[in-house]
């Protein structure tokens, strides 16, 4: 009877030690986790295929598409392989669209900074604006760069450096133009 008690006794002991191992390596593998920080150059999320839309009073205004999307603990958004921005009307059909090979989004200033063969196309007058980048400012519903640009409509080709505009490209102003060509008939 007193080497049963003494062999369960043991047993339980080492039970005992193995829960509390078993506990002590649970503890110590969520400690490291919690360690690990995320290092501000280092995106937090990586996101594929995204398609985001701002709406007002439940109709789509804007969508923004892309490819890949890498969002940082600042709120910064990185869109490295490309974005693409469309612009609706009261009726929600595409009047614009912007593209570029790359974009960033600064949470801070609120604006998107579209860089590499930037192309603004505005569908109801054809017109056409080409630039190495471009930022826009959803806050200020405008669209500006201070790049050298080309603008070609079905009557003309502008060039220029500097352009503020609408965000839908309905209207600009050019900064500093360099020359227009009429087109042929």
């Amino acid at each position: 009877m007193k080497i049963k008690f003494i062999k369960l006794l043991f047993m339980s002991s080492q039970i005992t030690i193995f829960y509390f191992l078993l506990i002590f390596s649970f503890f110590s593998c969520q400690e490291e986790k919690i360690k690990k920080t995320v290092k501000n150059d280092e995106p937090m999320v990586e996101t594929t295929d995204i398609l985001t839309i701002y709406s007002d009073s439940a109709k789509v205004k804007i969508q923004v598409k892309a490819s890949k999307q890498y969002t940082y603990a600042n709120g910064n958004i990185v869109y490295p392989s490309g974005i693409e921005i469309l612009f609706m009307d009261t009726a929600e059909k595409e009047t614009t669209r912007l593209t570029a090979k790359k974009a960033t989004f600064d949470k801070l200033k609120n604006i998107y900074v579209a860089e590499g063969d930037v192309v603004v196309f505005e569908k109801i007058e054809k017109k056409t604006l080409k630039t190495a980048s471009l930022v826009w400012s959803p806050l200020e519903k405008q669209i500006r760069t201070d790049s050298s640009l080309v603008i070609t409509t079905p009557t003309q080709i502008i060039k220029g450096n500097g352009l503020i505009a609408a965000q839908d490209f309905s209207r600009y102003e050019i900064i500093k133009p360099t020359g227009i060509i009429d087109a042929e008939d």
